[in-house]
């Protein structure tokens, strides 16, 4: 009965709506106070009165208002003038003006109607849009008119259990329009703003005047106003409407007495003394509290004895009244709202349940892991287990191409897993292969390492170590990456430089966690490789004019014997003295603090503005600053010079930060060294680099760790710089030493060593071509001449006299890349007198002109010392005193175009025919830089 009157009243109101023109308020309220003044009889009164009856207080007080505004005043003139009332546009009488001025306090006229009005008002800037999902309004919000065009479905409600969201629709069962979440809605707000609209207050009047106020039985066709010409057919068709609904009998009242859930809250105003409607769903059109009101007690007693001797019939009807309910909100949630409002449902499906099979291969699954699932619903797979064996994941192949972790919501079949295994291994030193730890760009490290199986660790990574050099022990980890779950697992490392030179000179290896804190190496270990390609500088390597130099570190002795290369001595206690000046230099998290090296650093400067390349000799003296970079103290009157201690982790990393410093130093474009020289004749073992009690396997290990540190050090700064051996003429005998070994030996020993230690190290040999005895002045004939074969197998000397053995042996075993520089030499004038001395010097330097091998010819003094003239080495180019000798003038124009005006008089009368004693002989190639 209910649904009838409720479907005939919305149906009535949707036609009114369609139809009806604009009335404003106070037109209304004039037909209201017309109707009091001008019907006879009691029928206003018994209109006022049903309409007012068992209202609240604030209703009376609101008709007593009327009462004292209009009832007593009007008279029968006014009555008489009714007509002209209704065709007015304004109001002339005091009392309409009033009623006028009062029209701002519409919502507080009807207090049940207070949410509506202020719905309708909020809609004039925008679209309402009302969500509802299983019965409940979930949300409401408005879209701006300027933000129409834009309009969204929104995102999908609150899940619901067992069931799946599939759309938004314009009707509850799913028939109308559906929208996904992100679709354009802006064509249905367009529609909804398109239809009729009822202005604001036009709903209220409606209630009033038509539905809500009258009694259906007390209704009749003498209550319509055929006088009024402004009473149109639209609202004589709603009236009738009205009066041919039935009375409701007490069964119907009985069967909506039951209090309604929150999805059923619109139909609450159907039932006596039941609440006003909630304020977050519609309020069902047509039916409220004056038709509520006058249904009377009878309704009432017939509800309160029902429910007090019928309880069962009232339990059956429940859930007949609970979905009627339900349907009177959601129709009336469709049409009573404004004409900007919007109502989508939420469309959802029931989830269906999957099975989920798992092939385990011999592994035990995990409890956790469901046997089915619903299309709602994540499953987040957990891991199987099986002994001695690591899982690498499900995947849904049995070709293992597919891996899967999660089953994700919305997916609705059945599936089967596969379980994939990896053999498990322990840790241990040959776990991993480290395959290279290269230079790879300007500051960066490149490190590959390959894991053959998958090893049994603390974590789940393994790491990049940087290993003590000294001690072989795990200093750090510097980078780490995440274990793959299968095996021959690649790794790749990529470490930066920039603020850590420790990693050029260092040494890496694979790691991993044993336990909590604690590191394994797994792997081989190795340092960093090709290291030029991490330099900054990656200028080509400086060649000079010529071949010919000097030692000195006076610019005016360089320039004045126009040599073309010069030599300086490094000494590791100029090098730890702050006194003059110092510059902190941090190292592998350490300070340490070195000479600033003004002094070097502007002789050096210089030569490079004046295309002199500049050779420099690293020497550990004795000295008090150096006691800590010494392995142990001579006990040999003869040791000029250490060997540097690799086997100390102090000592080590110190000695590496000197030399890191020193290349950064002398690195840069504007002041460069070009050649490195570690050590003075390293195979004369106690004299020039003690390193105590060692064996010779021992001893040219640690030379080699020091020299592959220097390498590193300054090839990472400036790619083009070389790093000499420095050996003595004492090729295939020893020297007469306490502890020394041959040149050759120390040679083919330190290239096997050290090759090993670095893949692709480049090695250079300084060498000192003196003659044998040193006294000697006439090379080209020496009294030891059956010992100067021209052969690097059998020579037991090699001198300038067969300096070709050296680099043909060289070239022959180790490739031409390798050079020869030959870095100190002299002659004599003290027994063979002036003139064979400048013989000497001139053919010794176009024997080493035209030998493409050789990079450099250096000479040892620009002037005789004193200590050195009291052996019978007056080597200078002038005396002690400062007196040119006949040399120095060769010396200044061999290497010249006019070389032979200052040679070929001496050379003729000395030596002979001494073309045939210089391989390869052409004129260019004495003024020319002749190398391949």
């Amino acid at each position: 009965m209910i649904r009838q009157r409720m479907r005939i009243i919305l149906s009535v109101r949707q036609e009114t709506r369609r139809r009806r023109n604009f009335m404003n308020w106070k037109k209304l309220m004039a037909v209201t106070m017309a109707l009091c003044m001008a019907v006879p009889s009691g029928i206003p009164q018994t209109i006022m009165g049903a309409e007012f009856t068992q209202g609240t207080q604030t209703q009376v007080t609101e008709v007593s208002e009327f009462d004292d505004g209009m009832g007593n005043d009007c008279d029968e003139t006014e009555a008489e003038n009714i007509e002209d009332l209704f065709g007015s546009e304004d109001f002339s009488t005091g009392k309409a003006e009033e009623i006028n001025d009062n029209s701002q306090d519409i919502p507080d006229l009807k207090e049940n109607e207070g949410e509506d009005i202020t719905e309708s008002a909020g809609t004039e800037d925008g679209y309402k849009i009302k969500l509802y999902s299983n019965g409940k309004l979930e949300k409401t919000y408005t879209v701006s008119r300027e933000k129409a065009e834009d309009a969204k479905a929104p995102e999908a409600p609150a899940a619901r259990s067992g069931y799946i969201f599939k759309e938004w629709n314009t009707q509850k069962d799913g028939k109308g329009t559906s929208y996904k979440p992100g679709d354009s809605i802006a064509e249905l707000l367009h529609s909804v703003s398109s239809e009729a609209e009822l202005p604001v207050g036009q709903e209220e009047e409606l209630k009033n005047s038509n539905v809500e106020s009258a009694d259906v039985e007390n209704v009749n066709t003498e209550n319509v106003n055929t006088d009024n010409e402004e009473n149109t057919a639209d609202e004589l068709f709603e009236e009738i409407a009205v009066q041919n609904l039935e009375e409701p009998s007490a069964e119907d009242v009985v069967e909506n007495t039951e209090e309604p859930s929150a999805g059923d809250a619109a139909v609450q105003n159907t039932v006596p003394g039941a609440d006003a409607v909630s304020a977050g769903d519609s309020e069902t059109p047509g039916v409220d509290t004056a038709q509520n009101n006058d249904l009377s007690t009878e309704a009432q007693s017939t509800e309160n004895s029902t429910a007090q001797t019928e309880p069962a019939v009232q339990e059956e009807t429940s859930d007949n009244s609970e979905s009627q309910n339900q349907n009177i909100e959601e129709t009336a949630a469709g049409v009573e709202e404004d004409s900007d409002t919007v109502v989508l449902y939420a469309i959802w499906q029931k989830a269906a349940s999957y099975k989920i099979i798992y092939k385990l291969n011999g592994g035990k699954n995990n409890s956790a892991n469901p046997k089915t699932y619903k299309q709602n619903t994540e499953v987040k797979l957990k891991k199987p287990t099986r002994s001695g064996y690591h899982f690498a994941g499900w995947y849904t192949d049995s070709k293992y191409k597919t891996k899967i972790t999660t089953i994700k919501k919305g997916t609705a079949k059945n599936i089967t897993l596969y379980a994939r295994w990896t053999k498990v291994v322990k840790i241990s030193s040959k776990a991993a292969s480290l395959k290279y730890v290269k230079g790879y760009s300007a500051g960066q490290i490149r490190v590959s390492a390959t894991v053959p199986q998958y090893v049994k660790t603390w974590d789940n990574y393994y790491y990049l170590l940087y290993l003590d050099s000294a001690t072989g022990k795990v200093k750090k980890t510097v980078d780490k990456i995440k274990k793959s779950d299968l095996a021959n697992q690649k790794l790749t490392f990529k470490l930066k430089t920039k603020g850590h030179p420790e990693y050029i000179q260092g040494k890496f290896a694979i790691g991993a966690k044993n336990s909590k804190g604690s590191y394994s190496v797994i792997s081989n270990r190795s340092y960093v490789s090709n290291p030029e390609k991490l330099a900054s500088y990656q200028a080509a390597y400086f060649i000079p004019k010529t071949k010919k130099g000097i030692q000195a570190t006076d610019i005016n002795q360089i320039t004045e014997t126009k040599s073309k290369n010069v030599f300086v001595n490094f000494f590791a206690s100029d090098i730890l003295n702050t006194g003059y000046g110092y510059n902190e230099y941090k190292y592998n998290g350490k300070k340490y603090y070195f000479a600033a090296l003004y002094g070097y650093k502007n002789l050096v400067s210089e030569c490079n503005q004046k295309g002199i390349q500049v050779t420099a000799q690293i020497s550990l003296n004795n000295s008090s600053l150096t006691q800590s970079l010494r392995r142990a103290n001579s006990p040999y009157g003869e040791t000029a010079y250490y060997g540097w201690n690799t086997d100390n982790s102090a000592a080590r990393q110190k000695m590496e930060a000197l030399f890191a410093y020193l290349g950064e130093t002398f690195g840069s474009n504007g002041c460069y060294i070009s050649n490195w020289i570690l050590g003075n004749e390293v195979n004369s073992a106690s004299c020039y680099y003690y390193l105590g009690n060692v064996s010779f396997s021992k001893y040219i290990s640690m030379y080699s760790e020091a020299f592959r540190c220097l390498h590193n050090a300054v090839r990472s700064t400036r790619a083009s710089s070389k790093v000499f051996i420095c050996l003595d003429n004492c090729w295939n005998q020893r020297n007469i030493f306490s502890v020394c070994y041959t040149s050759k030996s120390t040679l083919d020993k330190f290239a096997s060593t050290v090759s090993k230690l670095q893949k692709g190290i480049s090695w250079n040999v300084a060498y000192h071509a003196y003659s044998q005895p040193l006294t000697e002045a006439k090379f080209w004939s020496s009294v030891n001449e059956p010992l100067l074969t021209k052969s690097g197998e059998t020579a037991t000397f090699i001198t300038m006299y067969n300096i070709e053995a050296l680099t043909s042996y060289v070239k022959n075993h180790y490739g031409s890349d390798k050079r020869v520089f030959l870095s100190e030499q002299g002659f004599s004038s003290s027994y063979g007198g002036q003139v064979n001395q400048a013989a000497s010097m001139a053919l010794a330097y176009y024997k080493a002109a035209c030998n493409p091998m050789i990079d450099g010819f250096i000479i040892r003094s620009y002037m005789d010392e004193s200590h050195e003239v009291a052996q019978g080495l007056a080597l200078g180019l002038k005396t002690s005193n400062g007196k040119a000798k006949k040399v120095y003038n060769v010396f200044r124009y061999m290497d010249s175009s006019s070389s032979l005006k200052y040679t070929e008089k001496i050379l003729n009368s000395q030596v002979g025919n001494w073309k045939f004693l210089v391989p390869g002989y052409k004129a260019s190639r004495v003024y020319k830089m002749y190398r391949n």
